[in-house]
């Protein structure tokens, strides 16, 4: 629903969402996949790390994903993996799998920190 509403107020065709649980940012990834997301006018440029593992809290999606957005809405759906089959995706492998770091709880948190000393 989120994405739903920021596309619905965006001023901008294409968008770049990430979930603020994600505490390193790739640039030069990022700069990767706008790149693919503008050559292949995919609705979805999602990263995929192997076996239908996705990151779609780090992602751009086009407003043209709105509909199927709130098709899904209104299924009673809520996982953003529900939108691959109706729209068209673009999935793209990491440079660098070690990167993409999620920090879901305090001990997340604390390992992570500990990795930067």
């Amino acid at each position: 629903m989120g994405i739903a509403s920021a596309l619905e107020a965006s001023a901008n065709e294409l968008n770049f969402v990430i979930a603020c649980d994600i505490p390193k940012i790739n640039l030069a990834y990022v700069k990767r996949m706008l790149a693919e997301a503008v050559e292949s006018q995919a609705d979805i440029v999602v990263p995929t790390t192997g076996d239908e593992k996705y990151e779609p809290l780090f992602a751009f999606y086009r407003k043209s994903a709105l509909e199927a957005i709130n098709k899904v809405l209104s299924s009673g759906k809520r996982k953003i993996t529900d939108l691959f089959t109706l729209c068209t995706v673009k999935h793209i492998e990491p440079d660098v799998a070690d990167w993409l770091t999620n920090l879901n709880t305090m001990a997340d948190y604390e390992e992570f920190q500990k990795k930067l000393i």
